[in-house]
């Protein structure tokens, strides 16, 4: 049960920071002047209400 629990955590936090980093890296490359940058947005949570509004800039 211990190593389900880790295993789930961890899936868990995967799928929390990764779409925060690529919205991380997308306004860092906005505000080095690079608009060229492209987003997913197909998540229905607030995660995916931020990548969307990244990917409207």
């Amino acid at each position: 049960a211990l190593l389900a629990a880790i295993f789930f955590g961890l899936l868990l936090t995967r799928s929390i920071t990764r779409p925060i980093r690529e919205v991380v890296d997308m306004a860092q490359g906005i505000a080095q002047g690079d608009m060229r940058g492209h987003m997913r947005t197909g998540r229905r949570d607030e995660i995916g209400q931020l990548q969307s509004a990244m990917a409207d800039m």
